[in-house]
This record gives C-alpha cells, structure tokens and sequence, in this order.
C-alpha cells in the first residue's frame, strides 16, 4: 500500500468511527427524550388521578419523577442535543461518501478531506473515551482488521460507554492497516 493509499485509508476509517460515534449519541439523546415523554404523560395521568382520588403515593413519585425528568431536559436540552449529533452524522457521512468515490486520491483530495474533518470536528462537543474506544474497535471489526488493545471493552464499559465521560484517546487513532 502507498502512501496516498494508508493516508485515505486512516482518513477513511476515522471519518466512519465518527459516523458511529455520532450514531450513538444521536440514539442516545432521542432515547432519553422519549423517556422523558412517556414519563411526563404517565405523570400526568397519575397526578390527576390523586387529585380526583386519594392521595395515592405512586401518584406522588410519579409526579416527582416527571419532575426530576422535565428538569433534565431543561437543563440538558435532550433534543437539541440529538439533533447536534444527527448533523454531524450527516456531515461525517458526506465525507465518506466523498472518500468512497475516489479510490485513488492525490495528495490535494487527501488534504482536502483532513480540511473538512477538522471543520466538522470543530462543531464536536467533548468526546466520551469508551464510546469513542467502543466505535474504534466496531470499525475495525467491521473492516477485518486488528482490534488494537486499548481499545478494548468490558461489558459492563460498554454498556456505560455512553455517560462514561473521562478524556478521549488522541484523535487520529487508528489500527494500521
């Protein structure tokens, strides 16, 4: 492989673990907004129960629930963050697409496409290391090669990697190919 061809390779493979990263944010983010839906009409629906009834305490921790969730979307602001991670989904996915369609770049498409990454990546909030670590080791797995150790998991790691919210491994990372 030359050079041109590791360069749109490593590129190529960043550009599609960021595709899934912000696949999963956007998942996560729709999901909590619809909890926090589900959870303001069954609320409702319970507090107007105990105001017509007795007051009822599974009334009241519902009533609290919708509470404690109608606060969180205030102050996370769940679909306003999903759709932050629907367009950066689309703008990765618009460069793969790119790449996809130049099998042999110059070193002018290859800078180009580093251009546009930084671009996009400039409208990233921080990253969150294990679901970045989690997206690195699917992409590799996906294209047959070599899940690099770090990137490495436990299940339960896995199953947080969405709130696990220490610092990201160095942007760029990638397994050789």
């Amino acid at each position: 492989m030359n050079e041109l061809e590791r360069q749109r390779w490593n590129i190529d493979f960043d550009v599609a673990k960021s595709i899934r990263y912000h696949a999963y944010r956007r998942s996560f983010w729709d999901q909590a907004y619809n909890i926090s839906k589900i959870l303001t009409v069954i609320s409702g629906a319970a507090v107007l129960v105990s105001i017509i009834g007795a007051n009822n305490p599974v009334a009241t921790a519902f009533a609290f629930a919708v509470a404690i969730t109608s606060a969180l979307d205030v102050v996370l602001g769940f679909s306003n963050r999903s759709r932050a991670h629907d367009g950066l989904y689309r703008a990765f996915s618009r460069l793969a697409q790119d790449i996809s369609e130049n099998a042999a770049p110059t070193a002018t498409d290859i800078t180009d496409w580093h251009r546009r990454r930084l671009e996009i990546e400039m409208d990233e909030p921080g990253v969150i290391d294990w679901l970045e670590r989690r997206c690195s080791a699917e992409e590799a797995a996906a294209r047959g090669v070599t899940i690099r150790p770090e990137w490495q998991l436990r299940p339960w790691q896995i199953w947080l990697s969405q709130l696990a919210m220490w610092p990201s491994i160095p942007r760029g990372s990638h397994p050789q190919h």
